[in-house]
């Protein structure tokens, strides 16, 4: 089976999988990266307090749901539900370590200060997990005749606003949430050069791309625009990712845990690629299936 699919009337592609299983495998992967990071972060204290192991322990299972659906091709409700009640435990882990990371760096005197802000604990990556978990979840949602988004039989959202809509809207605030997180880890030893570059690279993005969510149809010119922003912050990423590598090299020739943990971590500029395809694929609009008609973006129900 072979689908096809338009980016914004610009490419017109061929794949062997529907969007929302791209989606899918998106969330696996993430997942995957999520705990690998976390688990190298929070192993600096050993995991001390013991509720440091609860993004290890929980989201991890959404990993399974998340391929089991992109590679399965018999409607299963049971799995769709078990699939929306662990990508919500992801969200909820994420708040929750915001939580808990907001209150690490608020100091003895309880209150939020820039020293702690820069030198404690990331204040916004745990919503990572809430982000992912969105995605997850709007991934298995399918666009109801009025308009509203409905996960499965069981909810239907009010919101005004498409599933491609809603995917964009995640990705401005995955761009928004990475700036400021660039920021502020920038600012432990002052600012070079090339490290306002996410800082504003990413404010631009945050911006394009919430003022096009906004709008369910784009030109010609808004389209490619979005298209350049996206490509952009995906080369934004892998050069943070080489700067990163660099730091962590740099005198030894050797990438060891110590320095990937207190050093640049490695992974981090990566979120800028990771949104910027996340954008791409969300954008996808299917043409037809070979043989049928069909749309990519409904997996259970249409």
């Amino acid at each position: 089976m072979v689908y096809e699919a338009t980016l914004w009337d610009i490419a017109r592609l061929r794949m062997p999988v529907e969007r929302d299983r791209l989606l899918l495998l998106f969330v696996a992967v993430n997942l995957l990266f999520l705990t690998v990071d976390v688990a190298i972060a929070h192993s600096v204290n050993g995991f001390m307090p013991r509720y440091e192991l609860i993004p290890l322990l929980i989201p991890p299972w959404g990993i399974l749901t998340s391929l089991a659906l992109a590679f399965g091709r018999i409607e299963r409700p049971w799995l769709y539900g078990l699939h929306s009640l662990l990508m919500a435990l992801s969200v909820v882990t994420g708040v929750l370590g915001f939580a808990f990371h907001l209150y690490a760096v608020m100091g003895p005197a309880r209150r939020l200060a820039w020293w702690w802000l820069a030198f404690g604990a990331p204040v916004l990556a745990p919503l990572s997990y809430a982000g992912v978990g969105l995605v997850g979840w709007v991934a298995v949602m399918s666009e109801t005749p009025d308009g509203c988004l409905q996960v499965g039989p069981w909810l239907q959202l009010n919101v005004r606003l498409s599933k491609t809509q809603a995917l964009m809207g995640l990705v401005a605030l995955g761009f928004l949430g990475a700036t400021l997180t660039s920021y502020l880890d920038h600012a432990q030893y002052g600012y070079t050069a090339p490290e306002w570059i996410p800082v504003f690279a990413g404010l631009f993005a945050f911006l394009y791309t919430a003022a096009v969510t906004l709008r369910p149809d784009l030109d010609a010119t808004d389209a490619r625009g979005l298209l350049a922003t996206l490509l952009g912050m995906i080369a934004v990423g892998l050069l943070g990712f080489a700067f990163h590598l660099s730091r962590d090299l740099a005198d030894t020739g050797q990438l060891t845990l110590e320095r990937m943990r207190s050093w640049a971590p490695i992974l981090a500029p990566l979120l800028f690629s990771d949104l910027g395809l996340l954008g791409l694929v969300s954008a996808l609009q299917a043409v037809r299936e070979e043989g049928t008609e069909g749309r990519v973006g409904v997996i259970y129900g249409s």
